[in-house]
């Protein structure tokens, strides 16, 4: 991990409780068992172990559809149209996660030309039903590990509004959102990790 201090400094989530909905979604479809969170118990040791996963990843399948998962359910709610909408099998998005999460691994800074690569990554490795939110949620937890706190952040509609002064994100607006947050961490003094984490709390 490129900065451990990153994860340390980094304010806790204001919403600690997990999306139970979403635990009861996933093991009603049998997409995971009733252990499959054992030990833990809110959101800080759910993004820990996330953070955790992505940085021993060494290509294991198992690791990456746990990751999915767990992003997922850290995400919300509307994590579960992914699920609902399809029905599901891990073949509906496990290559083109890896390629993402590879990708991912091979980025060490916010440029311009980090932020193009990825978005080139995303373009051609779309899973269905997991749009411009999610997916950065989920490259947020992967870039973390070769990035630390220069990580590219996470562009929902909460971001849209405050950041862009949009109603909702896009993949059209991402790298734009992306070189505007870039601009106000720089102002503030803040990695784009701090950033992101100050701006998620304000909105909940």
């Amino acid at each position: 991990m490129k900065s451990k201090n990153d994860l340390n400094d980094l304010p806790l989530l204001r919403e600690q409780r997990i999306p139970q909905g979403m635990i009861t979604l996933l093991e009603n479809k049998d997409v995971i068992d009733n252990t499959f969170l054992d030990g833990i118990g809110n959101m800080q040791s759910l993004e820990k172990e996330i953070f955790r996963l992505t940085e021993t990843y060494n290509g294991q399948d198992e690791i990456l559809e746990r990751v999915f998962h767990m992003v997922q359910i850290w995400g919300g709610m509307t994590g579960r149209h992914f699920y609902v909408r399809q029905n599901y099998h891990r073949d509906n998005f496990i290559e083109q996660y890896r390629r993402i999460a590879e990708m991912c691994r091979t980025i060490h800074d916010s440029s311009l030309e980090s932020q193009r690569r990825l978005f080139d990554c995303l373009m051609h490795n779309r899973i269905r039903y997991v749009g411009v939110s999610f997916m950065t949620k989920h490259t947020r937890f992967w870039l973390v590990s070769s990035c630390g706190g220069d990580v590219l952040p996470i562009y929902d509609k909460f971001q849209a509004r405050r950041v862009m002064g949009l109603e909702q994100s896009s993949w059209k607006t991402l790298i734009p959102y992306w070189e505007r947050m870039k601009d106000i961490a720089k102002i503030e003094r803040k990695s784009l990790l701090l950033l992101e984490r100050e701006m998620a709390n304000d909105s909940l």
